[in-house]
């Protein structure tokens, strides 16, 4: 993705994280805050090319919120094109199986994220190398972009895990 600043997927990114930050400062003070300005990702091994913005609390784990091309998962079979997801990454493996049981009670709560653990190939049959959370905006079910509806994914994903993930 060659991008610019003034890219109208850095514009939208923007707007989604201005309308994080204006939900959830009321709910969570201290909650992460987000990345300055929008970041690029591209990894070939993976099959990902992405622009997006990263709240990082801790160098353990992050959330981001993503435009472009990402990895395709077991999980996205059958459900067609997206464009947009939020996710919560966690980085250290010492923190995987603490982690893991508070990922999976968002998973049980909300069917829509899903968790992907290390390990897991990919259709390039690369292996996954990291435990996180995801939800996508799959086109079918989202063919207008809201940056309303994604920010208040990522200010519930973030209430309900922060506080949590912080005492780990």
């Amino acid at each position: 993705m060659n991008q610019t600043a003034n890219d109208p997927l850095d514009l939208k990114l923007m707007e989604v994280v201005n309308r994080y930050e204006r939900l959830i400062r009321s709910q969570l003070p201290s909650a992460p805050k987000p990345s300055k300005a929008p970041e690029q990702m591209r990894k070939e091994n993976e099959e990902s090319d992405l622009t997006f913005i990263s709240l990082r609390p801790r160098n353990k784990w992050f959330y981001s919120v993503a435009v472009g091309k990402h990895a395709f998962f077991r999980q996205d079979e059958g459900k067609g094109r997206f464009d947009w997801h939020i996710a919560l990454w966690i980085v250290k493996k010492e923190q995987h199986d603490p982690a893991l049981r508070i990922l999976e009670n968002i998973e049980r709560q909300r069917r829509n994220f899903f968790v992907v653990k290390p390990g897991v190939r990919l259709r390039n049959d690369w292996e996954w190398k990291y435990l996180h959370i995801i939800k996508r905006y799959y086109l079918r079910d989202n063919p207008a972009f809201s940056a309303e509806v994604i920010a208040k994914d990522l200010v519930w994903l973030v209430t309900e895990t922060f506080p949590k993930l912080a005492e780990l």
